[in-house]
């Protein structure tokens, strides 16, 4: 895993922009605070230090695609982890049998 849990949380504001760069090579801007925020956590989580500029498309995108990938890559890696912790946890449920017995009414 590259992100922390509190690193995910701060880039999942942006899922949607990264899915678009990753699936369709485009993004919306999301604007010179927000790409500073992701760039700052990607450069911190991965020790990548790309040159970038908040007013380059390219820069922006091929940020936006890789930081995208690793937090999707993260992100279900998460996921798993929390099925299989639940999976793990689950005990032996023991079987009991209850006699029945009916009591006859009184008319």
């Amino acid at each position: 895993m590259n992100f922390t849990k509190d690193q995910i949380q701060v880039l999942s504001a942006w899922e949607d922009n990264f899915r678009t760069a990753i699936n369709a090579s485009w993004a919306r801007h999301p604007g010179r605070y927000a790409l500073k925020m992701i760039y700052d956590v990607f450069t911190v989580a991965t020790g990548d230090n790309r040159r970038f500029d908040a007013n380059c498309q390219k820069c922006a995108i091929d940020l936006l695609r890789d930081c995208g990938r690793l937090y999707f890559q993260d992100k279900e890696a998460m996921a798993k982890k929390v099925v299989s912790k639940k999976e793990g946890s689950e005990t032996e449920v023991k079987k009991v049998s209850v006699k029945v017995t009916r009591k006859k009414a009184v008319n």
